[in-house]
């Protein structure tokens, strides 16, 4: 690309999660094609990524209160000076939303990397999705530019090596691997479900080994405590936090769970099934994967089943695959999430970022209205929840599925729903 930027790029944190590790493979991708990247965030593990690459690292503490945090944005855009900004999630794009208007600074560029775009965010800024479903749903009620970026995926040449807890594992034929932050509650489903399937799939000859860590592990460590005990050995274990991938998925017999850790196993040539909510779990193969792909590798059933079909899921993921299913498979998807790929996409994105007119003033002063709303609406949702004895996992699905099927009408404090017409999407707008 002609046009050479200089980006503050601001993720979630630098912790280790889907969405922190696109942005700094993002960042690393972007300083090799000749911009300038400048990062924002406390201090984490995948800080070294960045430190090897050579990339700045600017501190902004997330301890801050909202109102210092956006003070210290605006103090470093007014230092960096970038072209543009790059926010990942929510709550990075709302604050640096004040913090640039604050000091007269660029226009942003907001990745959505999650399930659902808020409606209380600027219309005027321009957004990327990580999945074909969210963009199809954004666009219908969002008047703002909305763009597909999916997450980047990168295929290393690693070399298959005992992980950190394999040992333990004792002598086993075949390691189902399940990459994911052990935290509550979007991930519980899926990892509970993978940890009791064990139990069927342990006398067969298959070991799981639950790579990452999170504040919910103890949670999961007592699930495996006494799954093994019904198996009678240890066959579930943990590996802790990993930053380096390519052992993981070259020692893998089998890749569960779901997002950028499941396509990253399918990228490296491993059998894979996709675990969601509410029951939802599938084989990837060349019948599921379009419905993955539009999905984000992700998906919510209809309610739990008994028996749960996972164990024989992960059966036949592992015998009905062959290096040709395996091989075209992995094409498949790096033709669409592979690193070049991606990161020419989100240069487009971000040159069309920087172009864009700076918010106004007028439509900043809408946001808190439409927050206050956004809060008090999500508050009923919760008291409509509690009082139908939903858990805490049904409970944040429902109330998240009706604030994503909820749009304000066309009004001062609205969403513009249906404003956008067709001539407005941009050329890129396909999958």
């Amino acid at each position: 690309m002609a046009i050479d930027l200089r980006i503050l790029a601001i993720p979630k944190n630098l912790a280790v999660g889907g969405s922190q590790v696109s942005a700094v493979d993002f960042a690393r991708a972007l300083r090799t094609r000749g911009h300038e990247v400048v990062v924002a965030s406390d201090d984490g593990p995948l800080r070294s990524k960045l430190d090897e690459s050579g990339i700045e690292v600017r501190a902004l503490p997330r301890s801050e209160t909202r109102t210092r945090r956006i003070a210290v944005m605006a103090s470093l855009i007014r230092s960096v000076r970038p072209d543009v900004i790059h926010c990942y999630e929510v709550r990075q794009v709302l604050d640096a939303c004040y913090a640039t208007k604050l000091v007269g600074g660029p226009p942003i560029l907001g990745s959505i990397l999650s399930t659902r775009v808020p409606w209380f965010l600027p219309e005027s800024v321009h957004l990327t999705v990580g999945m074909p479903n969210l963009l199809e749903f954004t666009r219908r009620w969002r008047s703002g530019p909305v763009t597909l970026l999916q997450p980047p995926i990168q295929v290393s040449n690693g070399v298959e090596a005992e992980l950190p807890g394999q040992a333990s594992l004792g002598s086993i034929r075949y390691l189902v691997v399940l990459v994911s932050r052990l935290v509550l509650p979007f991930k519980k489903e899926g990892i509970l479900r993978t940890i009791s399937a064990m139990t069927d799939l342990a006398p067969k000859g298959f070991g799981l080994l639950l790579v990452g860590d999170g504040e919910a592990r103890g949670t999961y460590e007592t699930a495996a405590n006494t799954a093994n005990r019904k198996i009678g050995h240890r066959g579930i274990a943990f590996s802790g936090e990993l930053l380096g991938p390519s052992a993981v998925f070259a020692s893998a017999d089998i890749v569960i769970g779901n997002g950028a850790s499941v396509m990253t196993g399918v990228a490296h040539g491993k059998p894979a099934v996709v675990v969601g909510r509410e029951g939802f779990s599938v084989v990837v193969n060349s019948s599921t994967l379009g419905d993955l792909v539009a999905s984000g590798f992700y998906g919510v059933g209809q309610g739990s089943k008994e028996p749960d079909p996972l164990p024989a899921q992960i059966l036949a993921a592992f015998e009905e695959s062959s290096p040709d299913k395996l091989a075209a498979a992995r094409d498949y998807v790096l033709a669409r999430y592979g690193i070049e790929e991606t990161v020419e996409r989100l240069e487009r994105c971000l040159v069309g970022a920087a172009s864009g007119a700076p918010l106004s003033v007028g439509e900043l002063s809408r946001v808190p209205f439409r927050l206050l709303h956004y809060r008090w609406r999500r508050a009923r949702f919760r008291i409509q929840a509690e009082s139908r004895g939903l858990e805490a996992e049904q409970a944040d699905n429902f109330v998240y599925g009706r604030l994503r099927d909820m749009a304000l009408p066309s009004s001062r404090f609205g969403t513009g729903r249906n404003r956008r017409s067709e001539a407005q999407l941009p050329d890129d707008s396909t999958a």
